[in-house]
């Protein structure tokens, strides 16, 4: 008796080594697989100036969620984009293909994104654009790309209003750059300002390469307000000439602002009144935008403010969105990373921002808070504060104004 006990145990000890541990482990590997965020930077290209805080904004929103959800660790896939649409589609791939990521944001530059929703429309994975985007991106049929800050003319028409019923200007100069983001921008400004009433006196397409705006300025005729918009770097020198050449005339930048801090430091006092237009910045003064910003100054504070440091970029504050959106609906799933749900809790959750709430449209479009903003100096510091709020806008230009403007 004594024998067949041991041999009992013995056989016992077998069945719970061998059997158990094939009973546990898929449950602790399912917990264990990683959330995996693909993110389109732009190290390099046209907008490689706004880049150190569109990564940093990435990181703060992962590291607010303690880098894991539903027992998920977050692992954020970071590529370079090159500001380029087919470097930004190898990139996406790569990240679909190889990495199996399961959302992909960014990246900044409009003809980029619109090359990876394209891509991204027969695979379904969420991908949401960082700043406003063509209405054409949410009509490629995939039923997955998102559009947090809007359209480009979505975005751009309040500002149209506000320079006829709030700054009183009856005729308008208009200024771009000409391509796509530039025009679009213009076009949803202009439709706005003449169905108040307000008349185009001029039109003004830069070309990409221009690098003295001295023959335009010359050429400007007089109105009430400017409305223009300008890559970064084209900004700098755009404000700069027109200051110099003696134009008196208020600028108002037709779309995302593309002046930050740095910019706004090299210009110098010219750039005090500027108005702009954005649903997501650092500057806007609601108690979550302050304890936004005091995050960020701890998490990088120690960085330069070429690295990053100062939180007023509205590149920083949109990316810092992108990523929170996609993380929230992912907890709002209970951890579930199929497509199917993702897309569908995007589409029917209402999510919390810094900068007030947010949802999307079934097409994917953002309804939010549009701030009108004004360039102010605090010491030798110089940012955008809001001063008006068109609250809880569908960012698309109306259809009963389209047109309006004779382009």
């Amino acid at each position: 008796m004594k024998r067949i006990s041991t041999i009992l145990i013995g056989l016992s000890l077998v069945f719970f080594l061998t059997v158990l541990p094939v009973v546990s482990l898929p449950s602790t590997t399912a917990a264990a697989e990683p959330i995996k965020v693909g993110f389109l930077a732009c190290y390099t290209g046209m907008s490689s100036l706004e880049n150190p805080w569109m990564v940093n904004a990435a990181k703060l929103a992962c590291e607010e969620f303690g880098w894991e959800i539903a027992g998920r660790p977050i692992k954020l896939i970071i590529e370079d984009s090159g500001s380029a649409p087919a470097t930004a589609v190898d990139k996406a791939r790569k990240m679909v293909e190889a990495d199996k990521v399961h959302v992909v944001i960014g990246p900044i530059t409009s003809h980029a994104a619109s090359a990876v929703a394209s891509y991204l429309k027969g695979i379904g994975i969420p991908f949401l654009f960082v700043a406003e985007g063509r209405i054409e991106m949410l009509r490629l049929g995939g039923g997955n790309v998102y559009l947090p800050k809007g359209t480009l003319r979505g975005r751009s028409y309040p500002l149209g209003y506000y320079a006829y019923d709030k700054m009183g200007a009856r005729t308008a100069v208009v200024i771009h750059d000409d391509f796509a983001s530039g025009e679009d921008f213009a076009d949803g400004a202009m439709d706005a300002f003449v169905s108040r009433g307000g008349k185009i006196v001029q039109r003004i397409r830069a070309p990409m390469d221009t690098m003295d705006y001295g023959p335009y300025l010359s050429s400007m005729k007089d109105a009430d307000v400017v409305l223009y918009w300008m890559v970064p770097h084209h900004n700098v020198q755009f404000v700069k000439q027109y200051y110099a050449y003696g134009m008196k005339m208020p600028l108002v930048i037709s779309g995302d602002p593309t002046l930050g801090s740095m910019s706004m430091k090299e210009i110098g006092d010219n750039c005090l009144g500027i108005i702009a237009i954005n649903a997501y910045e650092a500057g806007i003064d609601t108690s979550g935008s302050a304890a936004w910003r005091d995050r960020w100054m701890k998490q990088y504070g120690h960085l330069s403010e070429k690295e990053g440091k100062h939180p007023y970029q509205a590149e920083g504050a949109t990316a810092y969105n992108s990523v929170s959106i996609a993380l929230q609906a992912i907890k709002a799933a209970g951890g579930n990373t199929s497509k199917k749900v993702l897309n569908d809790t995007l589409k029917k959750t209402k999510f919390e921002t810094p900068w007030g709430p947010v949802s999307f449209t079934n097409e994917g479009l953002i309804i939010a808070n549009s701030y009108i903003l004004r360039i102010i100096k605090e010491g030798d510091f110089y940012r955008y504060k809001d001063i008006f709020t068109y609250e809880q806008v569908e960012a698309r230009e109306p259809d009963d104004i389209k047109g309006a403007a004779k382009k």
